[in-house]
């Protein structure tokens, strides 16, 4: 489903914000009158049906960027970590040994046995197009792993306990 080339699916109030450019509040205030019309929202995300009828009301004001669509589109929807005995998904990926996941230029520094400031020099020329916090999206790593492996060898280790801290922070956040 495309609309005006801004893939309609679901979306957090942050990500749409953050295509169009605008403040959270500012998107809150411009989707409070389309409530009446939309169904209610499930958790924290709009239903694509939703997505549609806000799009539309935005376009009118804001022009999306569609670059950060793509990224939160790459980034797909939120890692949700595995329960006892589950694998994640994300974890199954590799690319030349490296588990796949959402790491930081100081978590690829450390996998790769580099400063931050030479693995920024590295990967410069490659158009990863914008990070969204601190973090390289799982396919912007894929582009930086295929780049880095012809100069570097990672180091598989390292990654899996930047891999299992990840997960062990997020169950900690769960349980409380």
């Amino acid at each position: 489903m495309e609309h005006e080339s801004l893939r309609i699916r679901s979306y957090t109030s942050r990500d749409l914000a953050s295509i169009y450019n605008i403040a959270t509040n500012t998107l809150r205030r411009h989707v409070k009158p389309l409530e009446p019309v939309m169904d209610p929202r499930i958790g924290h995300y709009f239903t694509p049906k939703q997505v549609r009828y806000i799009v539309e009301h935005l376009n009118k004001r804001f022009k999306p960027d569609l670059k950060v669509a793509e990224v939160i589109i790459a980034r797909g929807l939120p890692m949700v970590y595995p329960k006892r005995n589950q694998k994640c998904r994300l974890c199954e990926m590799r690319l030349d040994g490296l588990p796949i996941s959402a790491y930081t230029t100081k978590d690829l520094a450390n996998i790769y046995g580099i400063t931050p400031k030479t693995l920024r020099k590295s990967i410069q020329p490659l158009d990863l197009g914008p990070r969204l916090g601190n973090y390289f999206s799982p396919k912007q790593v894929g582009i930086i792993v295929e780049h880095m492996s012809k100069r570097f060898k990672p180091d598989i280790k390292v990654a899996e306990e930047i891999v299992a801290r990840g997960h062990r922070i997020a169950k900690k956040k769960a349980e409380s």
